[in-house]
């Protein structure tokens, strides 16, 4: 769904940052949390703490997920190092909701599933 937003220029580039959709929520942040781009997030690469595994349950208790993803630590500068992460996934959901003003869901039903003729399930 990426792919798609940035092809009909909803997301400019992948050099996007963090900084770009979340400034509000990076203001008491590491400056370098701002520069997480959307090909870090792609790659697996944003140096944020995973949220996944041993992390995964406090994450999806949170209240607000978003903001408990950019408060986890920086483990390495973006863009270096790989660790999976569900987060960085989320934060892309996050990031097409923004770019695209629908939630991820119906992004994908409007510019995929409706023009190849099925309907994602609820």
């Amino acid at each position: 769904m990426v792919g798609v937003a940035l092809a009909r220029g909803a997301i400019p580039g992948v050099d996007s940052t963090l900084g770009d959709y979340f400034p509000s929520l990076l203001t008491k942040q590491s400056p370098s949390k701002r520069t997480i781009s959307v090909e870090d997030l792609l790659t697996m690469r944003s140096g944020l703490e995973s949220t996944s595994g041993r992390n995964y349950g406090r994450w999806v208790r949170s209240p607000h997920w978003v903001r408990h993803i950019l408060a986890q630590p920086l483990e390495a500068e973006p863009g270096t190092a790989m660790e999976y992460s569900t987060g960085s996934t989320h934060l892309l959901s996050a990031i097409l909701t923004k770019a695209t003003k629908q939630t991820t869901r119906q992004f994908a039903q409007d510019t995929v599933a409706t023009p190849l003729g099925f309907t994602l399930a609820a």
